[in-house]
């Protein structure tokens, strides 16, 4: 017997920046294919949290350029539960903080869920040296106050009309950064102070419904999954004492930016349910759009123009998963494969003025592909406990040029992901599906 899903267009994209690498080693061996449901799809959609009760995951890599996330669960009867998550990248800070989990289940037609963070990072460094062998010893003395603060949620709903599926989600987040720096020379009368500015506002959401069309289910929708628009500025003072002669001085730099990025995927998922195997293809296009405006304030008395940058990407995903049940010594063993081709076009075009001229210039870049990527991963469940591996090789080989292009950039050659379901269920869809 075979359950076979078509799915199309995403709503994926209601998750924060940092945690766009954020998975685990199943999803990562199966290609992070976006036709599958997985407990790592928390960190994008908390309502998913009803989905996985009373469950702990914990993933780790060890090298560093992977945000291993840490998800915990815990169901407060039939309607309520809470959960907490964490991953090695912080959104503005170095250290990041964990994420707070809601949800309200009121029935079996509605599950709600929201994602709640705060994040705050405070520097301050002075110091102080004297370089001798001069008229008199100079001391230079230099301070600096860095502040990175940002909040955001996420707020998401999943639906049942009938017997179309509805997920629906909305977030926001509000980074600032404040950067204050100070260099004074005591020996001279010279001293310079340079604050820079960063605040942004970035929004992010997406919708998917499912459509029961004969033997599949058809599901639809749009994402829109980031916009972000900011402002950084450069107050910078200081005294000048070319030529013996001290003149202060005092200007303002920034720029204003507006990033914009959508995406959408379509594809196809088979269960064949008397081998435990499951089957699923997709096609993934993103268009990212960021458009800077430089905002100079008393420093040129010309228009230094607009830059905009528009980069198109066109993925390929295909994932097997297959299920070995009722073994003797453990309850499961999965075996898993993914491959993956990214094509990507970049345009650039930037119109404006200089002190001499005005200019209007366009470049369209080759077109990036970054190859072929192949994932492998091994699963082993006995009792609560799941432990599961993913091996990239061909990450290992593109250094050595045995394949044309380069695999996809910021995940590491290997990952363990550690799952201890309390609640009992299965996160194996090839294995729950066809009990």
């Amino acid at each position: 017997m075979r359950t076979t899903t078509f799915r199309g267009a995403a709503f994926a994209a209601v998750a924060t920046v940092a945690t766009v690498l954020a998975q685990n080693a199943r999803m990562n061996a199966l290609s992070n294919s976006p036709m599958l449901d997985d407990m790592s799809t928390i960190l994008q959609n908390p309502a998913d949290i009803f989905d996985y009760p009373d469950a702990v995951q914990v993933s780790y890599s060890g090298m560093g350029t992977t945000a291993d996330p840490v998800i915990g669960v815990k169901s407060l009867g039939d309607l309520f539960a809470v959960g907490v998550t964490h991953t090695d990248v912080g959104m503005v800070t170095t250290d990041p903080v964990p994420h707070l989990l809601f949800g309200v289940n009121p029935g079996d037609f509605l599950a709600l869920g929201l994602e709640l963070y705060f994040e705050r990072e405070i520097t301050d460094t002075t110091v102080e040296s004297t370089i001798p062998g001069m008229e008199s010893n100079t001391t230079i003395r230099t301070e600096v106050k860095d502040r990175k603060e940002q909040f955001g949620f996420t707020a998401a709903a999943k639906l049942m009309l009938g017997e179309m599926p509805l997920d629906l989600g909305f977030g926001m987040a509000l980074p600032v950064e404040k950067y204050e720096g100070t260099r004074e020379e005591t020996g001279e009368p010279t001293y310079d102070t340079l604050i820079r500015t960063v605040e942004q506002a970035q929004i992010y959401g997406g919708a998917e419904i499912g459509i029961p069309l004969m033997t599949f289910d058809w599901i639809s929708g749009a994402s829109f999954e980031r916009g972000s628009w900011g402002r950084e500025r450069y107050e910078i003072s200081g005294r000048d004492t070319t030529g013996g002669v001290a003149a202060d001085t005092s200007y303002t730099i920034g720029t204003k930016s507006r990033t914009l990025s959508v995406g959408a995927y379509t594809g196809i998922s088979t269960l064949i349910e008397e081998r435990n195997i499951l089957l699923t293809g997709s096609v993934t296009g993103n268009l990212w759009s960021n458009k800077e405006t430089p905002d100079h304030i008393g420093l040129f008395n010309y228009d230094p123009g607009v830059t905009t940058v528009n980069q198109w990407t066109l993925s390929f995903v295909g994932a097997l998963e297959k299920t070995w049940d009722n073994l003797k010594r453990l309850d499961r063993i999965h075996g898993r494969a993914g491959l993956s081709y990214i094509v990507s076009v970049t345009y650039r075009h930037e119109e404006g003025d200089t002190a001499a001229y005005s200019h209007i210039e366009e470049v369209k870049a080759p077109a990036d592909r970054n190859g072929v990527d192949l994932t492998l991963g091994l699963g082993a469940s006995k009792g609560i406990a799941t432990l599961d591996l993913e091996i990239a090789p061909m990450r290992l080989s593109n250094p050595f040029k045995l394949v044309n292009g380069q695999a996809s950039p910021g995940q590491d050659l290997a990952q363990l992901t550690l799952t201890l379901d309390f609640g009992k269920n299965s996160f194996s869809p090839a294995y729950s599906d066809s009990q």
